[in-house]
Formats: structure tokens, C-alpha cells, sequence
């Protein structure tokens, strides 16, 4: 009986770590405040009826029970559930009948005005307006997502990484890897919209002596996600 309850407490150890552990990562918050909000984004929309929106919803939930064997870290709990949302609204867009090119717009549309990338461009503005060196900020800033955002479902390395270039390349992306195999590429267009709408409005070459390139992407070149910054004199 005391090797049961020994073996009882360290199973529920390990749970209580589990769980401690996810509250301590980014990602736990974003995938919260996504299923709190974006429900009442789309309710909000003139596009979708609450027949609609039940729809979304189940196939949302289906969606993310049918691909679990995608979870293999707590970050991709997050990456998951982005990207069911994703097919879920957009599939619903295609069976109401609406044009391919129309779909992705309304989906992104929807779930980028629920992401409030503006908030997140003015976040790093200020950041780097505080920083003694914004370059710096911006390649540790990148060298922490590698972990802490990303996971093992990203792989990256790095062409070039010195006092004043650095150069990240991805070779791995979960989201992907995801909407290949479910045969809607067409979304990475969303997917891949988001760093160019978002964090890097912030980057001011002007104020902060840095340029931010991304000439290819996984998504919509069939190459290595390639992104830049450059130290270069402020004017």
C-alpha cells in the first residue's frame, strides 16, 4: 500500500509540474485569450451566422482531437489550436461558397483583428526605443523565441550571426508542416503575413539603426524562411 501512495504522489508531482510549467510559457496565454476572444470576434462579424459559428466551433474542437499526435512539447498546444482555428474558419468560408482568394481574406481578416498586431508593433517600438542597443534586442529577443515560442516543432540555424548582421534560417515550421498535409497550403499566406503586419512594424531603421528583411518563407517559396537584420547608422 505505501509503494501505491509513493507512486500516487509522484504521478500527481509530475502533473502539478506539468501544469506549472505551461503557466510559465508564452504560449499557454496566447491559445487562453485566443478561445476567450475569438468566438466573439467572429460572433460580432456580419460574415457568419450562429449556425456558422456552431460549425466552426466543432470542427475546431475536431480538428484538434483528430491531430494530436501533433503535440510534442507545450508550444505546439498553442501552434495547434492556431491553426485548427485557421482551417476551421476558412473551410466553413469555402462551403459557404466563397472564392478561395475571398476565404483566406475573410479568415485572416477575423483572426488578425482579434490578434491586435498593431498593439504588438507599438510593444516593440517602445521596447526598442528604451533599448542602448536595439539590435541586440532584436537578436536576443529572436534567440529566445527559438525555445520559448517556438519549440521542437521549429528548427532553425544561423547563416550569420555577428555584431552586426544576424541571419536566422528556418528549416522546420509546424505550420507548414500542418496545412501541406492537410492539403491547404493556400493558408501559410496567413501564416506568413503575420511577422510583416505585426512585430516588424516596430523596427524603424531611421530611429533604431536596424533593417528587417524576409526575402523567402517555407510557406510561399518552397525555401528556408529567411530573416535578416542589419545594423546599419541611424540617420
Amino acid at each position: 500500500m505505501l509503494a501505491i501512495k509513493i507512486a500516487v504522489i509522484i504521478v500527481a508531482a509530475k502533473g502539478l509540474r506539468k501544469v506549472f510549467r505551461r503557466l510559465f510559457i508564452t504560449n499557454f496565454w496566447y491559445e487562453l485569450s485566443m478561445n476567450l476572444t475569438y468566438w466573439k470576434t467572429l460572433k460580432n462579424s456580419p460574415i457568419f451566422n450562429p449556425e456558422d459559428i456552431k460549425r466552426i466551433k466543432a470542427n475546431y474542437r475536431n480538428f484538434k482531437k483528430q491531430d494530436k499526435s501533433y503535440l510534442v512539447d507545450i508550444q505546439s498546444e498553442y501552434h495547434l489550436s492556431w491553426s485548427c482555428l485557421i482551417r476551421a474558419t476558412y473551410d466553413r468560408c469555402i462551403e459557404n461558397g466563397f472564392s478561395i482568394d475571398r476565404s483566406i481574406e475573410i479568415t485572416e481578416n477575423l483572426l488578425f483583428e482579434n490578434m491586435k498586431p498593431d498593439k504588438i508593433a507599438k510593444y516593440i517600438l517602445k521596447a526598442l526605443n528604451k533599448s542602448k542597443d536595439p539590435f541586440q534586442y532584436m537578436v536576443n529577443v529572436s534567440k529566445r523565441q527559438e525555445s520559448n515560442f517556438f519549440g521542437s516543432t521549429f528548427s532553425f540555424s544561423r547563416a550569420t550571426d555577428d555584431l552586426n548582421s544576424y541571419h536566422l534560417l528556418v528549416h522546420d515550421c509546424f505550420y507548414n508542416s500542418y496545412f501541406r498535409r492537410h492539403q491547404v497550403p493556400e493558408l501559410m499566406k496567413i501564416a506568413c503575413k503575420w511577422d510583416l503586419i505585426s512585430w516588424s512594424k516596430g523596427v524603424s531603421q531611421d530611429r533604431h539603426g536596424i533593417t528587417f528583411s524576409r526575402p523567402t518563407t517555407l510557406g510561399l517559396n518552397d525555401s528556408d524562411c529567411q530573416f535578416n537584420f542589419e545594423r546599419v547608422p541611424k540617420k
